[in-house]
């Protein structure tokens, strides 16, 4: 059907505001390619609206013609386009380069404010390495808390913990209670009697936290190559974001752990490793999607925070966009930067974990010299 438009730069398609028309459109636009581009009707608009009801409400050609422009401009197009020229994105360096000059930040949020300093936020694809013990969940989880406080859709693949398990944790963190305590106040903690304030902040996080776990019954082709299928399966939820959710926003896939993913190679463990890695590289680069990923470490490579230390290291240190190691010493935990690929590694930073609580606080540099100092009092 392509063909019949050749020549014409755009087509916009406008069908009915409800579900047969929108999927019509969808189909149309589809069957055309990269120029056709759908008309997306506002969520206060009756169920069948069309153009004849548009007409209507403007009341005069002039109006109806400005309220049709308008609605073309903000069209959304089904169908990328095989290629583009990098000049369409130049607008988007030079508004990256602006705010990296005013030290703003660029990727999402962590919620920490010093390594968002030092990275610019979290984008791309972050590795998260340790013994085991040093608090690697626990580092995650509270990114994870951080970004979607902040309204990031945060998809957290969870094979360690469980979702209610996962949910505790994060409820302790929030009341600032223990297991323990929660259970003993849960019905002062979850009737709002007397956390009110912490409960709304609870929702807050939990309505921008997808908890998961894929397996291969997720996988559409289990016949496909492993990329093929790792991509497959993070794709559907990352659609399921962008369209039944009209989610705009960029998204981060947090990952407990590399090793612990579905093997998508029963046979070759390592394609499986790398199957997953290559899978995130195309969903990063197709769909500004960033992950944070916790991963093992191979034995006898733990005396040294270095890239080479990560299990599976060999495609790790080429997918890597920053490497990152936890140190542990008593309730201190260094954070080190073993590989930055959009800078320089900078300075550690250091955290004070409080487990009961599920949390990391983050130090400055005077409060943990002065901590250093009460020590060794």
């Amino acid at each position: 059907m392509s063909k019949l438009f050749k020549g014409i730069p755009e087509i916009v398609v406008c069908y009915d505001n409800d579900e047969a028309g929108q999927n019509g459109a969808k189909d149309f636009c589809c069957s055309i390619g990269y120029k056709a581009k759908r008309i997306l009707w506002e969520s206060d608009k009756t169920k069948g609206y069309d153009l004849n009801d548009l007409f209507q409400e403007c009341g005069s050609k002039d109006k109806f013609l400005k309220e049709i422009a308008r609605y073309a401009t903000s069209a959304k197009a089904e169908v990328e386009p095989i290629l583009k020229p990098s000049a369409l994105m130049i607008g988007s360096l030079k508004a990256r380069i602006e705010l990296d000059s005013r030290g703003e930040i660029v990727g999402i949020s962590s919620g920490y404010s010093r390594l968002d300093r030092q990275f610019s936020g979290i984008s791309g694809i972050w590795f998260v390495g340790g013994k085991p013990k040093e608090g690697k969940t626990t580092f995650a989880g509270n990114i994870a808390i951080g970004t979607a406080e902040r309204g990031c859709p945060t998809i957290y693949m969870d094979y360690e913990n469980g979702s209610l398990n996962l949910m505790g944790k994060i409820s302790t963190n929030v009341f600032d209670l223990t297991i323990t305590e929660l259970r003993k106040k849960h019905k002062e903690v979850f009737n709002q009697s007397k956390y009110k304030a912490e409960y709304a902040r609870l929702l807050k996080i939990l309505s921008n936290l997808y908890i998961i776990r894929p397996s291969m019954r997720d996988a559409g082709d289990k016949y496909a190559s492993p990329q093929e299928i790792a991509t497959d399966i993070l794709e559907k939820y990352i659609l399921f974001l962008r369209d039944d959710s009209s989610c705009t926003k960029p998204i981060l896939f947090v990952i407990d752990s590399l090793q612990k993913l579905p093997a998508l190679n029963i046979n070759d463990k390592r394609s499986s490793i790398d199957g997953w890695l290559r899978a995130f590289e195309c969903v990063r680069d197709q769909y500004n999607v960033s992950f944070l990923i916790i991963s093992e470490l191979s034995r006898g490579k733990y005396k040294k925070p270095t890239i080479e230390a990560f299990k599976e290291s060999g495609d790790i240190e080429y997918t890597a966009d920053v490497a990152l190691f936890l140190e542990k010493q008593g309730s201190v935990i260094t954070l080190n930067t073993v590989a930055n690929r959009n800078g320089e590694s900078g300075d550690s930073i250091i955290y004070t974990a409080d487990f009961e609580h599920w949390k990391l606080n983050e130090m400055d540099d005077y409060s943990y010299q002065k901590k250093i100092k009460n020590d060794r009092q």
